[in-house]
């Protein structure tokens, strides 16, 4: 018997396109919770001598997706700060 609640591993074929492959720099990032449920994340290079702030990327994600990121990161960082 089987657990219809249970979600079965699926494997993803994921795709960068040619343009994203070479990422964005951003050394802090801003994230706001909309009220509809959606967690923006602005990520942003702040010039450290000219003292200007660009957004390179903004990232619109549902507050589940968010909260789930949260704990990939917490055990993430755990891991990382186990190495140092």
């Amino acid at each position: 018997m089987t657990d219809k609640n249970i979600p079965q591993k699926v494997d993803i074929k994921v795709d960068v396109p040619d343009n994203l492959k070479a990422g964005a720099y951003a050394n802090t990032v801003n994230i706001a919770i909309t009220s509809n449920d959606e967690t923006i994340f602005d990520f942003i290079f702040i010039h450290p001598t000219l003292k200007t702030a660009i957004v390179v990327s903004r990232i619109i994600i549902p507050l589940k997706v968010a909260k789930n990121l949260n704990m990939i990161m917490q055990a993430q960082l755990g891991k990382a700060k186990k190495a140092e």
